[in-house]
């Protein structure tokens, strides 16, 4: 009679040192998926901040072009103007559109995208000062409309 040690198993035999080759290569396919997942993730998050910053300094540009246009404007009607009521007045017909002549304020706007503008606004100083203007705002706006979710019921704290 044939012992069992001897006995010899036909058939396919898969010891722990396989599963755990196959575990391991398992792993390693789905850190990888994981990894492609997240590079791709971070650059399309890095192309939407690109886009942003370009847009940002594209307005940026068109609004130093307006603030050097105005300034050529104060210079040519501070020349001409030989009081301050006329210089107001000239300043007043020129840049109609975007001087506040009760506030000697210039205030205008470039659009960055459907959402945001870069607004500047500036103080005409009067005609005896060194200088022209002063920079009062150069910001960021939002101008998208903001709509609060009221469709969730939350409780009020009565019964």
């Amino acid at each position: 009679m044939e012992s069992e040690k001897g006995k010899r198993f036909n058939g396919i035999q898969i010891g722990i040192p396989s599963l755990v080759v196959i575990f391991a290569v398992l792993c390693l396919v789905v850190f990888a998926v994981l990894s492609l997942m997240s590079a791709l993730s971070e650059k399309h998050l890095q192309d939407r901040s690109m886009g942003v910053t370009f847009d940002y300094y594209e307005a940026d540009a068109l609004c130093e072009e307006h603030l050097a246009e105005i300034d050529e404007i104060l210079i040519s009607e501070r020349a001409k103007a030989v009081s301050e009521h006329d210089y107001k007045e000239r300043l007043n017909a020129r840049i109609r559109s975007m001087y506040d002549s009760e506030n000697d304020l210039i205030s205008f706007s470039e659009s960055i995208n459907e959402n945001l503008i870069l607004h500047v606004e500036i103080k005409v100083l009067p005609r005896g000062s060194e200088k022209r203007y002063t920079l009062l705002k150069w910001q960021e706006e939002n101008i998208a409309d903001y709509e609060i979710d009221q469709s969730m019921p939350v409780w009020t704290g009565e019964f």
